[in-house]
């Protein structure tokens, strides 16, 4: 994957018409790189900042002294807190086997009572529950259950750009969850702080009192597929806690180029394995997609092992959390050398429509939502005509495809494509039939059109 030069994409950020010519190009690549597409929306939060502060200090008196922006607010559940209980439990069986004998520590429970009460009062306090990206400072604040500002950390960028990730992409650039089982919880933190250079972030993992617990560095350095070497560092786009177990974290690895790189790290931070797709994945997940009360890891991206003839295709991949053990690759893009991963359940391939031929710019799959027990869907997006094509797939829980809707916006573009006669056929029930019969599933040797666990039909588990 070729990168544009920094200018360029200034100027495209900017919308000059010096990069008028080739904006169909840089789009697609922006599709596609996720280190160039971060770099595109901080310089456009720059600009758009630069901009609306000039109008308003234009509109105000000389007097007026601040500009004071709304800050974004994004809340996250606690996801584990352990506190122990076993020393009192130990006392008050002590009390009711010994009712003279406990006569004698009363005094003495009262005042365990009241300093476990100030202990657990305080330890709530100090915990963080939620954090807040504020536009004004630039900065991620962290928040206890009371929305008490504990700490706060500077940003590098813009925290525009930071929640455009998050909320555009559903990339969770920070994560809030007691990975240690201390009673405490941890924040995890990808973007890039002010304080660190302005090169690959590190992944940063605070402890409640906001000191630096661990730094991670990405643990790959020269890639190879097939023939060919990637050795760029690889950039955290994404994190989730959580899996089965409650204890592991996961880290979605991008590098702007095709190798994408999902790995497991246990409670102190430490890899636990790793799961090598070609092709970005990044949107994650946890839903029970099989329904036998255990959650699995949902990832879409794109495959990009048809890159060189333009054919790469959106793809939702399934994973079992617990079993990302080693260093392993994906059944369905073999060429890393590496063993294939035991972790891998499912891979689905959407087709890719008609209005999408029409364009250079590949369908990519970006968001899972979840509907209940009952049924999953996955956002698939692309751009035509610099008009934006959004389709949804709708998944039951045998993983058989429900339904496929467009938006409307895409439907609007299709009819005037098939009315200009760019396009065959329009948008009809036997239409969305086929793209509902051309999904295919990987069973870790062939594509098939039915439901298949890999090596495994569903049906059997």
């Amino acid at each position: 994957m070729e990168h544009f030069s920094e200018h360029m994409l200034e100027l495209y950020a900017r919308n000059s018409d010096g990069v008028q010519n080739r904006r169909a190009e840089i789009e697609q690549h922006l599709a596609e790189c996720f280190s160039c597409r971060e770099l595109v929306l901080e310089l456009q939060a720059f600009y758009d900042q630069t901009d609306k502060s000039k109008k308003l200090l234009a509109a105000q008196p000389e007097e007026s002294s601040s500009l004071v922006m709304e800050a974004h607010i994004r809340k996250r559940e606690v996801s584990s807190v352990y506190v122990s209980h076993s020393l009192p439990a130990r006392i008050i069986r002590f009390v009711k086997k010994q009712p003279v004998a406990s006569s004698m520590v009363t005094l003495g429970l009262i005042v365990l009572g009241l300093y476990s009460f100030n202990t657990v009062q305080k330890k709530g306090e100090e915990n963080p529950v939620s954090y807040q990206y504020n536009t004004e400072s630039n900065c991620i604040a962290v928040y206890n259950k009371n929305d008490v500002k504990l700490w706060e950390k500077r940003l590098r960028i813009g925290v525009g750009p930071v929640i455009e990730m998050e909320k555009g992409y559903s990339l969770n650039r920070t994560v809030i969850a007691d990975i240690d089982q201390d009673g405490l919880n941890e924040v995890i933190i990808l973007s890039t702080l002010a304080t660190e250079e302005p090169s690959f972030s590190k992944v940063k993992i605070f402890d409640a009192q906001g000191k630096i617990k661990k730094e991670i560095q990405p643990p790959f350095q020269t890639i190879r597929y097939i023939s060919k070497k990637y050795d760029t560092e690889y950039n955290p786009s994404t994190v989730l806690f959580g899996g089965n177990q409650q204890k592991n974290f996961y880290i979605s690895y991008e590098n702007g180029r095709s190798p994408s790189i999902i790995a497991r790290y246990d409670g102190q931070g430490k890899i636990v394995g790793t799961f090598k797709h070609f092709g970005q994945l990044s949107g994650m997940l946890f839903y029970d997609v099989d329904h036998d009360g255990k959650n699995e890891l949902i990832l879409n991206g794109i495959n990009d092992t048809e890159d060189e003839t333009k054919r790469s295709f959106a793809v939702t991949v399934i994973l079992d959390p617990d079993k990302i053990t080693g260093d392993c690759e994906s059944s369905a893009t073999k060429g890393f050398g590496l063993p294939s991963s035991s972790a891998e359940l499912y891979y689905i391939r959407y087709p890719i429509p008609e209005i999408i031929q029409q364009s250079t710019i590949n369908l990519i799959a970006k968001n899972t939502f979840s509907k209940g027990d009952k049924e999953f869907r996955v956002l698939c997006e692309g751009v035509v005509d610099k008009t934006s094509v959004a389709i949804e797939y709708f998944f039951d829980s045998t993983l058989a495809v429900r339904d496929v809707k467009f938006a409307s916006q895409t439907l609007t573009h299709h009819n005037l494509l098939y009315k200009q006669g760019k396009l065959s056929q329009p948008i009809t029930e036997q239409y969305i039939r086929s793209l509902k019969e051309a999904v295919l599933f990987w069973d870790g040797a062939t594509w098939g059109k039915k439901p298949v666990r890999i090596g495994l039909n569903i049906s059997q588990k």
